[in-house]
């Protein structure tokens, strides 16, 4: 009797195993469901209904500079840190005059040069790719347009508005603009559009994804000094901000009920601008003017809410503004024509000067980290200033390139990228 007890028992345990192991196979609850990485991070295994392989991925600039003036509002500024020192890491020809701006991403730089885009490799200058675009820049100058970099595209202006892909340089889609007397202008991207200055002297709101033109918006720019739209436009609050060869600045929604967009508002400067707006708080500033014999041009801080006038800036000496402003704590830094880089006070409803600094003249823009602010010359020299001090311009060191630098710095990791127009148009890497 013992023994048969001994015997239904051992059954019942061998049974009761045999299920208990079917369930930790085929349970889809069990712990198999979310695997950690090396790092201890869960890793969603594709059963989460939540995740959609099809979404639009969400809009974000990844690069650690991924456009001209580091973001939409074009405050230039960066948390990454800056060189300390101007030793030379590296430097290559660009292919041509180079006017655009670089800008880094996915660990590549790219930058114009005559009618090519090119990307090199982040660490080293190893020139990755080279796109040459389908017919010669008008005017002569190759590409004068600062590329953009989102969601995994590049984006740049021309004979045409393209958009690359970072790896090989293949073109994902092409806007044909009618050809003007100038290429195509600098890009900004936000939320999920590209919006872009053509050679037609039309401003273009495109997906970015498919290349649908959402909208373009008609300057009243004309004549042979109003080569179209240099400038990159800013985004902010559901607005472009758009400065013109017109003369104008234009504040323009977002989102348009028409192909053919309407300005909510219009500023009118004193003469043909070149310079990007920046957009801080609830202000605007933007300079203009288009040669250095013009005794009108300004800086301007305008009211963000309807582009009126808070003050206006006119040297004492003829000058114009092609630079762009930068911004940080509470100071507007903006080079000049006049060979001097300026410091405003950004909060003042006067235009107070709190230091100015004469590094000749320039169409660069800074380039400011929390540390130190890098712009360029006309005279050829890369130029760091130090912060971290109370006094607002403290000269650190300069940097010769050999060739004019119309180009804006772009900051990634403890170096500085820029373009010269020095021995036929050349990239430099800066850092210690």
């Amino acid at each position: 009797m013992n023994r048969k007890i001994i015997a239904v028992l051992a059954l019942i345990a061998c049974i009761i195993l045999i299920i208990a192991g079917f369930y930790v196979v085929y349970n889809p609850s069990s712990d198999k469901e979310e695997e950690n990485d090396s790092n201890g991070n869960q890793q969603n295994n594709g059963d989460d209904p939540s995740s959609n392989e099809n979404e639009e991925p969400p809009e974000t600039n990844a690069g650690p500079w991924p456009m001209y003036l580091f973001g939409p509002d074009h405050q230039s500024f960066t948390t990454e840190s800056g060189p300390e020192t101007k030793d030379l890491l590296w430097s290559e020809a660009t292919g041509g005059i180079t006017y655009g701006s670089a800008i880094v991403a996915e660990g590549k730089v790219f930058i114009g040069g005559g009618d090519g885009m090119n990307a090199y490799y982040e660490n080293n200058g190893t020139l990755a790719w080279r796109f040459e675009t389908y017919e010669p820049v008008p005017g002569g100058y190759g590409i004068s347009s600062t590329p953009a970099y989102s969601n995994g595209f590049v984006y740049f202006g021309g004979d045409g508005i393209y958009c690359l892909s970072p790896d090989d340089g293949t073109v994902e889609w092409f806007v044909d603009t009618p050809a003007q007397n100038w290429g195509d202008g600098t890009p900004t991207v936000a939320n999920g559009n590209v919006y872009i200055g053509g050679s037609d002297r039309k401003l273009y709101s495109i997906d970015q994804y498919t290349g649908e033109v959402h909208w373009t918006f008609q300057t009243q720019s004309s004549g042979q000094s109003n080569y179209g739209l240099y400038a990159a436009p800013a985004v902010a609050n559901g607005y472009v901000y758009l400065s013109a060869c017109d003369s104008n600045l234009y504040k323009i929604r977002e989102i348009q009920s028409s192909e053919v967009a309407v300005a909510q508002n219009t500023f009118q400067m004193a003469f043909a601008s070149y310079s990007a707006p920046v957009i801080v708080d609830d202000r605007v500033f933007v300079g203009c003017g288009y040669t250095d014999t013009n005794i009108v041009n300004r800086f301007y801080c305008l009211d963000e809410s309807d582009l009126s006038l808070i003050w206006a800036f006119n040297p004492t000496a003829p000058s114009s503004f092609f630079s762009s402003a930068g911004y940080y704590n509470n100071r507007i830094y903006i080079g000049s024509l006049d060979g001097n880089l300026y410091c405003f006070d950004s909060d003042g409803n006067l235009p107070t000067i709190i230091d100015q600094y004469d590094l000749g003249s320039t169409w660069s823009s800074p380039a400011i980290t929390s540390e130190r602010m890098y712009i360029g010359s006309k005279e050829g020299y890369v130029y760091c200033f130090d912060l971290s001090t109370t006094q607002a311009l403290s000269y650190l060191w300069q940097y010769d390139t050999s060739g004019n630098v119309d180009s804006t710095p772009a900051i990634s990791g403890g170096r500085l990228y820029i373009g010269s127009h020095g021995n036929g148009g050349s990239v430099f890497c800066l850092g210690s």
